[in-house]
């Protein structure tokens, strides 16, 4: 039913039905519905307002109370509950309601009453507008005919006819069709079977908005640009020793960095993709990334922000190959001091490419690289550490948090383990944060528009809640907890039992890192300016960054965005963007986690308690690397009460159950689907 519609429904209660007085005959309202409504839409009004209390019937006419008003209102989500905001700006609390699908953005129509309370409770009546009426969801089979349950919900819609080949246990994507009262679904495309892993891969991007594949005219498009020839029209350092170093399941190249070793010091190069040279702005691979954002990881595969002709070849710095990159030449002292530096397009040939487990196993003396640039890696490895003691000195922030490393064998999951940063890994680490640093600092000297990487400084209450939780543990610290003594709460938790926990509490004290036009703080890193540059074909934010550059050094005068897209729009827009695609990578993990332990039900394994909450305790494994959750009734011994001062269970005795400690759990119950492992805690200590 048409958006307008639904809108002419509340103008036409305001009308025909005005508070405390009776409204035309039945018989004259079906009248004048005709022309605006329709009599099948006030027949649906009609059921609601009198289920509601607004109206009452009074012989052939009807009544509206003087206590409520109709109108309508917006959904803001505020924490697990929407929160409602009317068009006269009156923030209105929404009374909840488990049959009704709501999105932040959906216009409604609703009931309150005619105080004027600042704020005050609304009673939903029916959809005027929704942000997105598009839903995944898995069809269900009832005994009156089909149903949908939404994803990640338990709200079920009945299914009209829609594309045929739908069937119970099937995920499909629908459109969600609204009339006073009732809503329903019409199937417009079938995804998979419910629990296909593909199937629910793609089933996560589509609720998210995100598409999986390119779109055939982008596929075309891709096609034309890499038939483009990388002419030596740019500065030659093709003679430069570059190398790329990358985790042994990278995707892309990204990047490749060279090391000189001269008398007072060293001359650093970091090489990143062009690709700004081959997407131009407002072309369809553009507006498609802007669109997606950043591209996608999951376990076994990942969507690609480009489509792969670009992203595997044309653009990734593949030994070997003459390829178009901007070079960040540093020229640095033996200690690390940034001297110099030089920006400039150029054309490079990668050497060799190597793998952060090889390197780091030549670092450590166990392995080999090839001899041409075993000196290079050396030297690289002490530069890093020194650039590294550098940023931990004015007080950058280190946080080594283990990865899950999916491990397949062909097409079958095969285990799940925890992955540590490498010490190669910390070479790449150390050489991009520089490069990003100087190229933030030169676009900031011009005062142009660009994209920056800030990071706001913790609320001090977010701040004296994390001392808290840092007292329960013994930690002392002098007052206020700065940045310096941040650093170093984390540098002494590292290699305890309850590290991953605290290092958490101290990631959930601060703010988030955010994409931004204006040129601001980046407290984590410690630095004044800071951007993303190293990443573009990975990441957006990037691309625009490096037409901003371009534009600074005076080699491309091009727009950095697509005509009338705004710098503070981009920023934003990548930000949301960046914030969707990590859940959806988390949700797909914790799909592929359920994948796994699906078939160890009954099984024991030891782990240590990550986080505890009033109805149970989560649990971390350390082989495979999963996190389940241990519901408190499903506690050996007890019962437990939950101590919410100290965050910890405790039994009438005194035992307690608390983050870090070790535990060993059965497995109980799994369900891939509803992303959840269930464990019994049998012994912790």
């Amino acid at each position: 039913m048409g958006e307008h519609l639904l809108e002419k429904a509340v103008d036409f209660v305001r009308e025909y039905f005005p508070r405390g007085t009776p409204s035309p005959t039945r018989t004259e309202l079906t009248r004048i519905a005709q022309d605006s409504i329709g009599k099948a839409v006030l027949k649906d009004v009609l059921k609601v307002l009198l289920r509601v209390g607004y109206l009452k019937r009074k012989g052939r006419r009807y009544i509206a109370s003087p206590k409520y008003i109709i109108t309508v209102a917006r959904i803001v989500k505020n924490g697990g509950s929407p929160v409602v905001v009317c068009e006269q700006d009156r923030e209105l609390v929404l009374e909840y309601s488990e049959n009704v699908f709501f999105q932040a953005g959906d216009r409604i129509a609703v009931m309150v009453r005619a105080s004027s309370r600042r704020r005050q409770r609304a009673v939903y009546l029916w959809h005027v507008e929704r942000r997105n009426a598009e839903v995944v969801g898995s069809v269900r089979q009832q005994r009156k005919g089909f149903v949908l349950k939404v994803s990640g919900g338990k709200i079920v819609f009945p299914v009209a006819k829609g594309l045929p080949g739908f069937k119970a246990g099937f995920i499909v994507r629908a459109v969600l069709h609204d009339r006073p009262g009732r809503t329903w679904a019409e199937v417009k495309k079938v995804i998979g079977k419910e629990g296909d892993a593909e199937a629910e891969v793609r089933a996560v991007l589509v609720k998210n908005g995100m598409p999986a594949e390119h779109t055939q005219e982008a596929e075309e498009e891709a096609l034309r640009v890499a038939r483009r020839p990388v002419r030596i029209l740019r500065e030659d350092l093709r003679d430069i020793p570059f190398i790329t170093l990358d985790v042994d399941d990278a995707k892309d190249h990204d990047d490749a960095v060279a090391l000189v070793k001269t008398g007072g010091g060293y001359v650093l190069y970091v090489a990143i993709a062009d690709v700004s040279s081959w997407i131009r702005p407002g072309s369809l691979l553009d507006e498609e990334a802007f669109r997606r954002g950043f591209t996608i990881y999951y376990p076994g595969g990942f969507f690609p922000l480009f489509p792969r002709k670009l992203t595997d070849e044309v653009f990734s710095l593949i030994p070997g190959r003459d390829r178009r990159a901007l070079v960040v030449e540093m020229g640095l002292t033996q200690d690390g001091r940034l001297r110099y530096y030089s920006i400039c397009p150029a054309t490079i040939r990668s050497r060799v490419r190597l793998f952060y487990g090889e390197v780091s196993q030549f670092l450590a003396g166990l392995g080999s690289v090839p001899s041409q640039v075993e000196e290079m890696i050396f030297e690289m490895s002490r530069l890093a550490q020194k650039l590294r003691q550098k940023r931990r000195e004015r007080g950058s922030l280190d946080f080594d948090l283990p990865e899950q490393f999916f491990v397949f064998e062909g097409r079958r999951l095969h285990g799940i383990q925890k992955r540590m940063a490498e010490e190669a890994s910390h070479i790449v680490e150390e050489f991009m944060l520089l490069a990003n640093e100087v190229v933030a600092r030169r676009i900031a000297e011009e005062n142009v528009s660009s994209i920056y990487r800030v990071h706001p400084p913790p609320d001090p209450a977010d701040i004296r809640e994390l001392e808290t939780v840092l007292a329960q543990y013994g930690i002392r610290w002098k007052r206020p907890l700065d940045r310096h003594q941040l650093a170093a709460v984390v540098d002494f938790v590292k290699g305890t039992p309850q590290e991953q926990v605290l290092i958490m509490s101290v990631l959930r004290a601060l703010k988030l890192a955010v994409y931004s036009a204006v040129p601001a703080e980046h407290f984590g890193l410690a630095l004044q300016y800071y951007t993303h540059f190293t990443s573009p074909i990975r990441r957006y934010p990037d691309v625009v960054v490096h037409r901003v550059l371009k534009r600074v050094l005076d080699v491309d005068d091009v727009s950095p965005l697509a005509e009338g897209v705004g710098m503070e729009e981009a920023a934003e827009r990548c930000s949301l963007l960046e914030r969707r695609v990590e859940e959806v990578e988390r949700e797909l993990n914790r799909f592929f986690s359920a994948v796994f332990m699906k078939d160890r039900v009954g099984e024991r394994f030891k782990g240590i308690v990550s986080g505890v909450i009033e109805s149970g305790v989560f649990v971390e494994l350390e082989d495979p690397f999963v996190e389940g959750f241990a519901p408190r009734r499903f506690i050996r011994g007890g019962p437990f009460r939950y101590d919410r001062k100290r965050g910890v269970l405790k039994d009438r005795h005194g035992k307690t159950i608390a983050p870090g400690m070790p535990v060993e759990v059965e497995v109980i119950r799994v369900n891939p689907i509803k992303r959840y492992i269930d464990f019994k805690l049998v012994e912790f200590r």
